[in-house]
């Protein structure tokens, strides 16, 4: 399997401001070329296991679509109607993806080459390294769930959901209060309150790749609005 490419945090960064700025008053077409060109650059950056699950929302939409359109039945049109505002926002979240898997270190230090405020770097990367550790403590007390028969799609899941509802929401919220304490912490451990400028052991400069996908960014911007 071919290595991700390594590109600056900031280039990753600019990706998704343009991403979601160009996905606003895009049509139907332009959206599949936003997601086609967003596809490709999630999987050469390593997002590889979660694609299928974006073509397959992207295929519900279509299938939905075509059976409203059909029978203009209210329970087509309605799963049309809101797996179009999904549809609408998958370029944008595969580019964030991309940027999630970003070292919470890099990321600091690039954004730190901007000159930003600290208040802000230090929040924005807390905020991104906090969504992954959420994500996995989820996964976590679902498999635990699915242990004690009360699993959301379990006969308890059907039978009684708010019980399902209060054994995950629970958990939940306690050990995301956690996981945030921890993540403060360990920003302050690592000098992130300091007064003086930070150094870092990553080098943070653009390179050849970086320049690419800027390059092809524009084309895609200037193609886009030129067709609005």
């Amino acid at each position: 399997m071919s290595k991700p490419l390594i590109l600056d945090p900031r280039t990753k960064l600019g990706v998704v401001l343009v991403i979601g700025f160009l996905i606003f008053g895009s049509t139907v077409t332009q959206l599949l070329l936003l997601f086609s060109v967003t596809a490709l650059y999630g999987f050469l950056n390593g997002v590889r296991r979660s694609l299928p699950i974006y073509v397959l929302i992207l295929l519900l939409y279509f299938l939905s679509d075509y059976f409203a359109s059909e029978t203009r039945n209210i329970l087509f049109v309605s799963l049309a109607f809101f797996s179009y505002f999904i549809v609408c926002f998958l370029p944008a979240l595969l580019a964030g993806e991309v940027l999630v898997r970003t070292p919470a270190g890099q990321l600091m230090s690039a954004l730190t080459a901007w000159h930003l405020p600290k208040t802000i770097i230090v929040a924005f990367s807390v905020s991104l390294r906090f969504v992954p550790i959420a994500g996995m403590e989820i996964r976590s007390i679902h498999e635990v769930m699915k242990q004690r028969g009360v699993a959301f799609f379990s006969r308890t899941g059907w039978l009684h959901p708010w019980r399902v509802f209060e054994c995950a929401l629970v958990p939940l919220m306690i050990r995301l209060l956690k996981i945030s304490d921890e993540l403060t912490a360990s920003a302050i451990t690592r000098g992130a309150e300091a007064p003086i400028r930070r150094t870092s052991v990553h080098e943070i400069k653009f390179h050849f790749c970086d320049y690419a996908v800027i390059l092809l960014l524009l084309i895609l911007t200037f193609v886009l609005l030129v067709r609005r």
